[in-house]
């Protein structure tokens, strides 16, 4: 006869007292499977092939445990590595709660660091960042997470309502509330109903989302900047006036406007009601080319210039209206227009500074183009040249 036994899962014929041989084998492999599976006291490696529970009344003592992570912590009983933890499941047991170290060697429960000290304040299992920490219960051990947040730039925002018997914003101190209109208009301004200082009322003014200011009635200042222009003193009207006329100044005090004869039509034509309008001035064209000339339909003069005959066919235009450019070879002096004299015929007369010539140029018309030739009283053409000093003017008529 014989007797099963189980050795780490295998099982082996054990044979009673009286067994007949062969059984030595038999005994042989037994010795060696429980040798193989005893602690040794040399230590090393003892894999257990599922997890061993030693019952309710008694466990195991030991010096130290250690974890199975390299480096753990050479003293106390628990000895762990610093990517190892403790951890305990939550009495939701939907998760773990782990004290772990983190990489400033503080301890960390739940991912949340400990503080550091004699107090005995409990915080929560997390919070948001920057937020202010508010008690939970009034106990004045356990604290909790609010929305309320301080930015690291001192900005506080999430504030649903602020209670408070004083406050100072932006250094004025408010001890009072103000009590506002039944209604209000959209963008209008605020002002004081009566001289409590307490009761504002709607008004009639009001500053659109463009910054533009409508509905005043009236505005009365000690001064004024409109548009970059100081206003300090009003100036008084004349008593009626002409359409489109220019006001002029009466007396020399700057603060009288009088009317004038001179319109401005809303085509810009200057016209006026008087005998002649007249410029005056040391020089009232430009001094180079003008780049704008514009012959008005009204005008008899269609153009006029002063030019000086330099080298090699140059001409320097001095002074002149409605002339881009001028240039002489021979007995020709060509003068270029910035505008056509279309359905017109012009004719040019004038002088130059160095002999008793006169110049006149064929009749014209729809051309840009200004022909220039000079005679002598004695009926012949001559060159132009070096120092030739023109002065002409063309007059023409629709």
């Amino acid at each position: 006869m014989s007797v099963n036994v189980t050795i780490n899962g295998v099982t082996y014929a054990q044979p009673n007292q009286g067994t007949p041989p062969p059984w030595g084998d038999i005994q042989a492999d037994i010795i060696v499977a429980l040798v193989n599976s005893v602690l040794q006291k040399s230590g090393g490696t003892f894999t257990l092939t599922a997890e061993t529970y030693f019952g309710a009344t008694y466990g195991l003592k030991s010096q130290y445990y250690k974890g199975p992570t390299a480096n753990p912590s050479s003293a106390g009983v628990l000895r762990l590595a610093v990517s190892e933890g403790m951890g305990w499941r939550n009495n939701a047991n939907d998760g773990d709660l782990l004290l772990t170290v983190n990489g400033s060697n503080a301890l960390l429960f739940n991912g949340v660091q400990l503080a550091v000290g004699t107090g005995d304040v409990a915080g929560p299992g997390s919070s948001t960042d920057n937020a202010i920490a508010r008690f939970d219960s009034t106990t004045g051990k356990i604290i909790q997470n609010s929305g309320v947040i301080v930015d690291d730039s001192n900005n506080i925002t999430g504030v649903a309502s602020l209670t408070a018997a004083t406050a100072t914003i932006g250094g004025v101190a408010f001890t009072d509330k103000t009590t506002g209109a039944a209604s209000s208009t959209d963008n209008a301004l605020a002002r004081f109903d009566s001289t409590t200082g307490k009761i504002i009322q709607n008004s009639g003014v009001i500053i659109d989302d463009s910054n533009n200011v409508t509905g005043v009635a009236s505005l009365t200042a000690s001064t004024a900047t409109i548009g970059g222009v100081a206003f300090t003193d009003k100036a008084t009207g004349a008593a009626s006036s002409t359409d489109n006329a220019i006001p002029r100044y009466d007396g020399t005090g700057g603060k009288t406007l009088q009317g004038s004869s001179v319109i401005v039509d809303d085509s810009n034509n200057i016209s006026s009601s008087g005998n002649k309008i007249e410029l005056t001035g040391s020089n009232l064209a430009t001094a180079s080319v003008p780049t704008a000339d514009t012959i008005y339909p009204n005008s008899m003069c269609k153009g006029w210039a002063f030019l000086t005959c330099g080298a090699a066919g140059a001409v320097t235009i001095n002074q002149g209206f409605n002339i881009a450019s001028a240039s002489y070879s021979g007995l020709s002096l060509t003068v270029t227009l910035h505008t056509a004299l279309a359905n017109t015929e012009a004719a040019i007369v004038g002088n130059i500074s160095t002999g008793t010539a006169i110049f006149v140029a064929d009749e014209m018309s729809g051309t840009s183009t200004v022909i220039l030739k000079q005679w002598d009283f004695a009926g012949l053409v001559q060159n132009w040249g070096t120092g030739d000093k023109v002065q002409f003017v063309i007059f023409g008529m629709q």
